[in-house]
């Protein structure tokens, strides 16, 4: 299965507040902030050098990105990475033949072009999202 990685994902407090921190360090944001309401983070993407950042916000309490930030104390750190691959139907059973469990299952999602997004969990890795290359119809 070939994996390229798409963008690290960064759980941050507040995109409006970190966004500027990033631009310091070359970073600029591509599109504006998303809300993706069933996910319940708000998303901003930031691009350097050909390389993607995804700043990810919690829309409220119960969002996951929420509780791994105050896992963290409130401060901003690496969430996970996402890899692009062909087909996420034949990615997940590859996967969790592996050892890797879905845990949110495959939907659109609103900030990269509403291609089908998937989460993972590995012991000793953490989360990953894969997303597929092209959008389906």
């Amino acid at each position: 299965m070939e994996m390229k990685i798409h963008h690290l994902g960064y759980a941050v407090s507040s995109i409006e507040k970190s966004m500027p921190v990033f631009e310091v360090l070359g970073w600029k944001a591509r599109n504006g902030i998303t809300d993706d309401g069933p996910r319940k983070v708000r998303i901003a993407f930031l691009e350097k050098e050909g390389q993607l950042l995804e700043l990810v916000a919690p829309l409220g309490d119960d969002s996951p990105v929420h509780q791994a930030l105050k896992q963290n104390k409130g401060v901003p750190t690496p969430y996970h990475i996402c890899y692009e691959v062909e087909s996420l139907d034949a990615a997940r059973i590859e996967l969790k033949q592996k050892g890797f469990m879905p845990f949110i299952p495959a939907s659109p999602a609103p900030a990269i072009e509403d291609r089908n997004v998937e989460w993972f969990f590995a012991l000793n890795l953490g989360i990953i999202e894969l997303v597929e290359r092209e959008k389906r119809g």
